[in-house]
């Protein structure tokens, strides 16, 4: 059981956003008028949004869990699941983060991270048995997570 709380809650960690951002886009995301942010500020603020994420989404998943593991939920348990909470659950996230003002040379790297999350989840809501079947379906928004510097956000 915490093995697969552990994983689901990982499905919900930080990553995703859809697409790149323009120029003007990415100088008002790493726009501050406090002066810039650095990037150890970043991945805590964002870190902690997704920590609070991940409470929440253990009390979303237990009633569709129900003691099982993730590979033992029926394909329209799955999609319920992934549809209801998973999915909604880490798209919320992925906004999160995205509207943290990051540091303005991080910009594009912390947007691709994001965009890969949200492709990701976005095939999960239209796959969703095969998405909480995947052994690591986030490997690669996990991977550039990691790239990064989070310690919480996109952490298995």
């Amino acid at each position: 059981m915490v093995v697969v709380l552990a994983f689901a809650v990982f499905l919900a960690g930080c990553g995703g956003g859809s697409g790149s951002a323009t120029a003007t886009e990415a100088d008002s995301i790493a726009a501050t008028s406090q002066g810039e942010i650095t990037k150890a500020e970043y991945i805590e603020e964002a870190d902690e949004a997704c920590a609070r994420q991940r409470r929440k989404l253990r009390g979303l998943i237990s009633p569709y869990l129900q003691g099982r593991g993730l590979s033992k939920l029926s394909p329209s348990l799955a999609a319920r699941m992934m549809r209801k909470t998973l999915g909604p659950a880490m798209s919320y996230e992925i906004r999160r983060v995205r509207i943290i003002v990051l540091p303005k040379r991080d910009v594009e790297q912390v947007l691709e991270f994001l965009a890969t999350w949200q492709e990701i989840v976005d095939e999960g809501e239209r796959r969703p048995a095969d998405f909480v079947r995947a052994g690591n379906p986030l490997a690669k928004s996990e991977r550039l997570a990691r790239e990064y510097g989070f310690k919480i956000c996109g952490a298995f």
